[in-house]
């Protein structure tokens, strides 16, 4: 939320919910596929100690998150960067 209580971000933990045709259970490759460019691999070593793939697509910022860099992603955060 921001300061006028305006939803910026979503964080998504259910496989049945479709983000720009990606979804819990898929592969970062898979990902990368289907939006078509190679998203920004990362590991977060201070709260989850996921790996990350971000990629930017439209207005957003999309976090796929993973126990192991090869995993199928766990849960995926949105945040409206525009």
């Amino acid at each position: 939320m921001d300061d006028q209580n305006v939803a910026k971000g979503f964080y998504i933990g259910n496989a049945d919910i479709s983000v720009f045709d990606t979804r819990i259970g898929m592969t970062f490759g898979e990902i990368d596929e289907i939006l078509g460019a190679k998203g920004e691999v990362g590991y977060d070593e201070s709260e989850t100690q996921y790996y990350l793939n971000i990629h930017y697509v439209e207005n957003y910022k999309i976090t796929y998150s993973a126990e192991t860099e090869d995993g199928p992603v766990v849960e995926i955060v949105i945040i409206r960067s525009k």
